[in-house]
């Protein structure tokens, strides 16, 4: 897994994307994770369903809760804005189609569970 880095909020942060789906519609969710003390700690969810099915790999970006998230697609090539908008109370967002084979290089994998060796030991049972 490849590392994006993100300054926001005056920070930077080491982040990776989680590829999950909204139950509702099956429309594409993507989750950003950061590193923190030795630990991946959810840090936002970049998409956000307003309740309209989406085409294959699109869905709506959280510019209202993440306003750095164009530059961030941009930067790492991970898509590109369709030019339609969804809408859900006040806000508007803006609707991505996501390059797949992109994103999956910076893909939240689940740490492989550290196994201890066993030694198997001659105590004459």
């Amino acid at each position: 897994m490849e590392i994006m880095q993100l300054n926001a909020w005056g920070n930077e942060y080491d982040i990776c994307i989680e590829v999950c789906q909204y139950e509702q519609n099956k429309n594409l969710a993507l989750q950003l994770y950061f590193w923190d003390d030795g630990y991946w700690e959810p840090f936002a969810t970049l998409t956000v369903n307003v309740g309209e099915k989406c085409d294959e790999n699109c869905s709506y970006v959280d510019t209202n809760n993440c306003p750095w998230a164009p530059a961030l697609i941009e930067k790492y090539r991970l898509g590109e804005y369709t030019g339609e908008v969804g809408f859900s109370g006040y806000c508007s967002y803006p609707e991505y189609k996501f390059n797949m084979s992109e994103i999956k290089k910076y893909e939240y994998r689940e740490p492989e569970p550290q196994h201890k060796e066993h030694k198997n030991r001659d105590d004459g049972r």
